[in-house]
Formats: C-alpha cells, structure tokens, sequence
C-alpha cells in the first residue's frame, strides 16, 4: 500500500486545475485538545471562503502541518514555473508533477475516512494509509514503486507493518534540503517569498532526485547487503525517478530536434539512416546522437520501424 497512491499516468490538465484549485489549512478546535479541525478553501470562487471540512485526530496535527506545507510547496512551484521552457525546469517537472498527484491521493485518502468516523470516537483513530505513507516518506523519502519496491528487496519486514514508534523526525528533517523543509517561513507556503523560488526549486529537484539512503534506512530497520554488513556504502544502479523523467525529457528533444533537422526525408528511408543500415555506422543520425547523447543512453535509443508502429 505505501506506493498505491502513486500513479504513473500523465494527469489531465482538468484534474491538475481541480488540484490547484482546493486549499486545506489546519486549524484548532476551542475547547477540545483532542482534535484538529481542516477547512478548505475554493481558489476559483468569486468570493473565497474557508469551510469546515473534517476532523482529525490531535496527534496527526505535526504531520499534517508537514505534509501540507510540502503539498502546497510543490503545487507552488508547479504554477510558477510549469511554463518556462528552460531544460532546468522542463527536464525535473514531470517528476514534480508526480509527486503532485501522489500527495494529493494521499491526503484525501487520509481525510475522507475520517468525515465517517463518529466525533468521540477520532481522538483514537489512526489512518493507516497516512502511517503508512508517513513510514515510507521517513524511511526512504521516495514513494514511486521502484524505489519501494528497492526497499522491499533489501528490508526483510513488509513496510506496512512498520511501526513509527522510534522514529527520530528531528533526525529526517536534518535529512532534508534547508530550503525546502519549511522552517524558515514558518511552514507558511504565503510567507515563502518570490525571490526564493529558485533556490528551493533546487533543493526540491536535490531531495526527489535521490536514491533511497541504506545508511540511512538500516538505522532504523533490518536491511540484508552484504556490501552494508562490510561496513560499505551500497551503490545500486536504479536510477530514481528524476533521473528516468531526465533521461525521457532529453530522448524526447534528441528525437525531435533530429527529426526536425532531417525533416525533408522519412518513412523507411529515415529509418534505415536512423539505426545505420542504409549509410553504416556513419550515417548522419548516428554521428548526431553519438555527440549529443551521453554513453549510458545512446545503447537504448533504438528508432522502431514504421511498419511496427
């Protein structure tokens, strides 16, 4: 479950509208410790108002000001820069748009169960797809199925039977780039001033373009690597997800600008050129895509035939 809610299908630009357009905030409850109130707020209404929107238990209060500062953070960055078309931006956004998505389907899925539970009853709930995304995020960082399914081939404990109990948050949050952990502006996304935008499209671009930490993780959990038991640093040759959205940004532009340059030829004719049966391992794509493209990625950039398409 702790990678469910990751989807690896493109958004539409509807549902990334809907996203950006609902604003939770955490709030107390006068008079009653045991419980936290969200409103939520429409950013497209004529007149913004904040509602009540559910309860919830005292002691996810911490997290969730975490999570929602992270949210809204990401989302920020998102409307800020998801027009500019330096590879900076373009080569990370899909990633950041990911990790967009997961958010989202991760707090309402921690919400909506709560609307449901009786009122005397939320002091003691516990969601267990929010702990489960909270062990998952301390423990690796990452939520896309390949760096789960990285920590499961390693930790001998199935991850959603993890306990939290132990945890040092203190110690995560040393983990995370400085501009992006929030304490600087209060974990307050409308003190987080324009000038800082880049620097902390930097740190966020640092922190999802890591590779889950065995350091780190064996901590805290069992991990079977006979390189850790050595006393060594494991190097595991997964890329993370920002790197495979880089890796798919710079294929995209090298097939397109290539094609843009031998535009008054194609079909067949292209494709014998393009994978050197026509001219030889001389052939003009092939000398191009050998100077722009990097040795780890010339191997995979093989152009299908028309007649597979």
């Amino acid at each position: 479950m702790s990678d469910y809610y990751w989807k690896p299908s493109k958004p539409t630009d509807t549902q990334m509208d809907y996203i950006t357009q609902v604003w939770y905030t955490l709030h107390p409850v006068p008079g009653n410790r045991a419980i936290m109130e969200i409103k939520q707020s429409n950013l497209n209404d004529d007149e913004i108002t904040t509602l009540h929107w559910a309860f919830i238990p005292i002691f996810y209060g911490t997290h969730v000001t975490l999570f929602l500062w992270r949210y809204y953070l990401l989302i920020e960055l998102f409307l800020q820069f998801k027009e500019n078309t330096d590879d900076k931006y373009m080569e990370f956004l899909p990633t950041l748009i990911s990790n967009i998505i997961h958010l989202d389907n991760v707090i309402e899925s921690f919400i909506c169960p709560c609307l449901n539970v009786p009122l005397a009853e939320l002091p003691d709930y516990h969601s267990k797809n929010f702990d489960e995304y909270l062990v998952t995020e301390y423990l690796i960082g990452q939520h896309d199925p390949q760096s789960v399914n990285y920590f499961r081939a390693h930790c001998p404990t199935n991850i959603e039977c993890i306990s939290m109990e132990g945890f040092d948050w203190k110690a995560y949050s040393d983990r995370i780039p400085e501009p992006m952990d929030g304490a600087d502006y209060d974990w307050d996304i409308e003190q987080l001033p324009y000038d800082d935008y880049e620097e902390v499209w930097d740190a966020a671009e640092e922190w999802y373009g890591q590779n889950p930490n065995p350091q780190w993780i064996s901590r805290w959990v069992k991990w079977e690597d006979e390189s850790m038991e050595q006393g060594g640093e494991e190097q595991h040759s997964l890329p993370s997800t920002a790197q495979a959205s880089r890796f798919m940004y710079l294929l995209r532009v090298s097939v397109a600008q290539y094609i843009k340059y031998r535009s008054k030829e194609g079909g067949p004719a292209m494709w014998k050129e393009m994978n050197g049966q026509e001219r030889g391992f001389q052939s003009p794509w092939l000398m191009w895509r050998q100077c722009s493209l990097s040795d780890d990625m010339q191997y995979i950039l093989h152009v299908p035939h028309p007649s597979s398409r």
